[in-house]
């Protein structure tokens, strides 16, 4: 247990970190109670972190409890006052009104910031049997209990948990894994997976989501590949290109669209694609890579591999090699060649054949359109949405009526014509995540 009995404490965020906490504490006087590694290597510490002004600006500081030998196994921050738990430290300084920071009056404690919603109670979350397992950890099947309110009964729910291993818990893998779940939050549509929420009160850091019952796309595809038909495959990739448009609607650069990291569920008799696994995923409208980071050479666009720059258009490259795996029933695309070949054919414009089972429309959609050399021709994953409503006459989810493709973001904006210049990424630290 955290010290001083944390973990009963409202506005204790355990392992939260410094990047989460501008939406929590925007007003003077907001704080909370955290733990973090102040220095790598070393032992977890208790931090409370708070909110105050300057010049009307709102800024954040952080201080460090320690526990004190005089008297025995009190709290203090910097001696001026000590409790026996860390509890009646935060409510006296609160009480008497003392500024945390002698020369910045407004670091004065006023509200405590209580837990979100999707900071979840480890008591709530059960993890049942292992369902694969990962760079971050195992997945487990399992249950989240949700209150319903005041006066009703709660309820549980089946979830796909995933438990970070111990061993790989650093500093900078729980921001890692916390920037993953930042950008899920706010996720609400059928096909991108959905996230119920973090447990970061303490060890180990789970991330819960909904449970996808079908496994992997690439699975299906090829275990199933005599049974699909085309009508299903067009519906696939139907499917994968609204998800992919909310998310450009989202501002979100998935950056590792592909089968692998599509999911298949049974939505009333037939199968619903999601898109999921975010860990590469960037929020703007572009990003520039600055170290070295092992990535899916092959469905890189050849902009990317040029200028090491991605934008919403070399997702559109991506959806391309996506679509071609469903027509492929899930081969690798490129099979057998070495990276430095691949990437050479990409830049040079050799393209991938799709079979004519894929019919002439969706081939010219994803050569011509999807793969077109310049990111600014090629094009959006709005217009790739819409010609395949118009192939099959599907009608889209409500959102993407509602909201996606009304107002300013009805389609994607096109990238920059000078996209902002990237220079070639550090040999050095920072490398992860496998070429696959």
């Amino acid at each position: 247990m955290a010290a001083g009995g944390l973990e009963e404490l409202d506005y204790y965020h355990g392992l939260l970190p410094r990047e989460d906490l501008p939406v929590l504490l925007s007003k003077e006087g907001d704080y909370l109670l955290r733990c973090s590694q102040v220095k790598a290597g070393e032992d977890r510490r208790t931090i409370l972190s708070m909110a105050y002004s300057v010049d009307g600006k709102i800024k954040q500081g952080h201080y460090i409890i320690t526990q004190e030998r005089e008297p025995p196994n009190h709290y203090t921050i910097d001696k001026t006052l000590s409790k026996p738990t860390v509890d009646l430290l935060v409510q006296e300084y609160k009480t008497r009104r003392v500024p945390l920071k002698k020369e910045v009056p407004s670091t004065v404690l006023q509200n405590a910031v209580t837990r979100p919603s999707w900071e979840l109670r480890a008591d709530f979350v059960h993890t049942g049997k292992k369902l694969g397992d990962g760079e971050f950890g195992d997945v487990h099947q399992g249950k989240l209990k949700q209150l319903m309110g005041p006066g009703l009964p709660s309820k549980e729910i089946d979830v796909a948990i995933k438990v970070a291993r111990k061993d790989i818990i650093s500093k900078e893998k729980i921001k890692e894994v916390m920037k993953e779940a930042r950008l899920m939050r706010d996720f609400d549509h059928p096909n991108v997976v959905k996230i119920y929420g973090v447990v970061v009160e303490r060890d180990p850091l789970m991330i819960v989501m909904e449970l996808v019952d079908g496994g992997g796309l690439d699975k299906y595809l090829r275990t199933n590949a005599a049974r699909i038909t085309p009508a299903e495959r067009l519906c696939i990739i139907q499917d994968a290109a609204w998800g992919i448009e909310y998310l450009h609607h989202k501002r979100i650069i998935h950056r590792d669209l592909a089968a692998r990291n599509c999911l298949i569920v049974n939505d009333h008799g037939r199968n619903l694609v999601k898109i999921s696994d975010f860990g590469l995923s960037r929020e703007g409208d572009a990003y520039a890579m600055k170290t070295v980071r092992k990535v899916p050479i092959r469905w890189l666009a050849p902009e990317t591999i040029q200028t090491f720059i991605y934008t919403a258009k070399s997702d559109v490259w991506a959806y391309g090699i996506l679509a071609w795996e469903v027509y492929t029933s899930g081969e690798e695309p490129y099979a057998g060649l070495p990276n430095a070949h691949i990437k050479q054919k990409i830049v040079a414009g050799e393209l991938l054949e799709l079979p004519a089972s894929a019919g002439a429309e969706v081939i010219k959609l994803i050569k011509v359109q999807c793969w077109e050399k310049d990111p600014v021709r090629r094009i959006s994953m709005s217009q790739v949405a819409c010609k395949l409503e118009a192939m099959n006459g599907r009608t889209p989810p409500p959102v993407q009526e509602s909201s996606v493709r009304k107002g300013v973001h009805a389609a994607p904006a096109e990238p920059p014509r000078k996209l902002p210049t990237a220079r070639p990424p550090n040999r050095g630290p920072g490398k992860s995540r496998a070429d696959r």
